[in-house]
């Protein structure tokens, strides 16, 4: 069972109605969460873009923004789990939202026992999945998943969610090398030398020319998406949403996402 008293457990609100949201803040406080709770689409995303969370709950009728395209947005930006509290009872947003992935879409009014068994239940199910993912990237180095992203390496494959990434020979062993080694930076001298070990005319600006075509193949399956980051002064790495924000919050000025 999930540990609700572990203190680093944050979660957001997205609730407009200002008694609902400070009752949920206050019942998950005493759940010993960490909380954010704010009443605009706008705000939430300012907040995804300086922290990280474990788990969104989404109002459906924000003053700014209806909520299930927030929940796009989100999607496009984070891999963190989202559970509709709404009072929407339509089932074409139930169905909708749950289709597009919602982990969960409990109608108002609640009743607390319900909401926060319904939370834990998905913060467990995000634990297990974390924990098989990380397992399979160290110990299956043949096939790796990044949440929606899989990289196989045996039938040479890549896909986005549902979608498949169709990339060139090269393209994939540049992106497979990346994303094998999520830790390390590798400069494009390093990238020369693996990708192109017996070519002696081949330029660093190849490197950048294929890692543009990797990331405008991913884009393409989904807006917004990319994995491939460069660093200054040491070159390029693969790293996941949540990782890019640790790496602004500690070196601004170092990360940058196009070549």
């Amino acid at each position: 069972m999930y540990d609700s008293t572990d203190l680093t457990t944050a979660i957001l609100v997205i609730e407009d109605d200002l008694t609902t949201r400070r009752l949920l803040a206050d019942l998950l406080r005493l759940e010993q969460f960490k909380v954010e709770a704010v009443s605009h689409g706008s705000s939430a995303l300012q907040k995804l873009g300086t922290a990280q969370f474990d788990l969104i709950l989404i109002d459906m009728n924000l003053p700014d923004i209806f909520g299930l395209d927030l929940f796009r947005q989100i999607k496009n930006i984070c891999s963190t789990p989202c559970m509709f509290l709404t009072a929407d009872s339509r089932e074409v947003d139930i169905v909708s939202s749950l289709d597009q992935g919602a982990e969960d879409y409990l109608i108002k009014p609640f009743k607390r026992g319900e909401l926060l068994a319904r939370i834990r239940k998905i913060l467990a199910r995000q634990k297990i999945k974390q924990q098989a993912e990380t397992l399979g990237a160290i110990f299956n180095p043949e096939h790796l998943t990044f949440g929606s992203l899989v990289i196989n390496r045996q039938s040479r494959e890549v896909h986005l969610g549902e979608e498949r990434v169709s990339l060139t020979a090269i393209e994939f062993e540049l992106f497979y090398l990346l994303a094998a080694h999520p830790k390390r930076a590798y400069s494009r001298a390093e990238i020369l030398d693996r990708i192109w070990p017996d070519t002696i005319d081949v330029t660093e600006r190849v490197v950048d020319v294929h890692i543009g075509k990797i990331r405008l193949k991913l884009s393409e399956k989904k807006p917004g998406y990319n994995c491939i980051y460069t660093l200054r002064g040491k070159g390029y790495r693969f790293m996941l949403p949540e990782e890019i924000t640790d790496q602004l919050l500690q070196e601004p000025s170092l990360l940058q996402a196009e070549t």
